[in-house]
């Protein structure tokens, strides 16, 4: 992946007004408040400097690299700052930082943010590189140079990074209106089911319920006018709302199309789901459902996509 993927242009600010550490460590984390206003300025500026006291952000050389992790975001963040005067960020070598990347990182994973950095000073360890950036007049210069030299980094992205953590699951007791009720409230078109144990049974779809309340010949039906009456669901929850979920089961997912460990790696994932035609597939631990993987995500993911919105 191009390290240039990874870069926003309204993370990215040209030209500093700050004139010492902290002033531009608050500059920066109010133009991540200005891209994402659900996160906390004052905790990222608190775990900013709680990671400070185990030793400066510069490794010297011109550039500074403060970093802070937070549950407050679901992927890494980076934020640039240049300033052609320097700024004191207590290096080693007794250098000002020109270029100042903050990283914000998700707690529950770091390889993603461990790569970007050792791609960062692949990249600054050519002076002229560190020149470029800091005399740049405009985010997108910032980036077109980035993107020119070439600069590319190892992507070991795994399925646990984007994987959604917060399930709606039915258990395996559960009725058709119960099944009706979380998929109207969660507004998805498929849930998994699990047992008492947590383990992944199979799972249920709209279409499956859909298909309960419509009569066989009906699908087959093409004239609008015969459709129209609502006839099969006047009494579709009378009459099957009590029904046990258990045998509209689609059992597939068990096997190993639709399921995935926490430790595959993304590109695999994005191959398997597009050679089988996936939209939604479940992670699993010991044979328990521990989240939800997406094809939108994955797609993100690899092609490096941000919302311009």
């Amino acid at each position: 992946m191009k390290l240039s993927a990874l870069l926003d242009t309204r993370l990215i600010k040209c030209g500093l007004e700050a004139q010492d550490k902290d002033s531009a460590l608050t500059e920066l984390v109010k133009l991540l408040i200005g891209y994402d206003a659900t996160i906390s300025e004052q905790g990222i500026l608190s775990a900013l400097a709680d990671r400070e006291k185990l030793g400066p952000f510069s490794l010297g050389k011109g550039i500074g690299f403060p970093h802070a992790r937070t549950d407050s975001v679901k992927d890494l963040l980076i934020v640039m700052g240049t300033s052609q005067n320097g700024i004191d960020f207590r290096s080693p070598d007794g250098q000002k930082a020109k270029v100042i990347i903050l990283f914000i990182i998700p707690k529950k994973h770091s390889n993603l943010y461990l790569h970007a950095f050792a791609a960062f000073l692949n990249f600054f360890s050519l002076e002229v590189n560190l020149l470029k950036v800091a005399s740049a007049k405009t985010p997108a210069e910032v980036i077109g140079y980035i993107e020119s030299s070439g600069t590319r980094f190892k992507d070991t992205t795994v399925v646990k990074d984007i994987m959604e953590r917060t399930l709606a699951t039915l258990n395996i007791r559960n009725t058709v209106k119960d099944a009706i009720d979380l998929l109207n409230s969660s507004k998805l078109d498929t849930l998994p089911v699990v047992d008492d144990e947590g383990i992944l049974q199979g799972e249920i779809t709209s279409q499956q319920i859909i298909q309960l309340g419509v009569r066989e010949h009906m699908l087959s039906l093409t004239n609008a006018t015969l459709l129209a009456s609502s006839e099969p669901f006047d009494n579709f929850l009378k009459v099957h709302g009590e029904t046990g979920i258990e045998g509209l089961l689609s059992r597939t997912v068990i096997n190993a199309s639709k399921t995935f460990q926490e430790d595959e790696p993304i590109l695999e994932v994005a191959i398997k789901m597009a050679k089988d035609n996936i939209k939604t597939g479940y992670v699993v631990k010991d044979k328990k459902i521990v989240g939800v993987i997406h094809i939108n995500d994955v797609l993100k993911k690899i092609t490096g996509y941000k919302s311009t919105v």
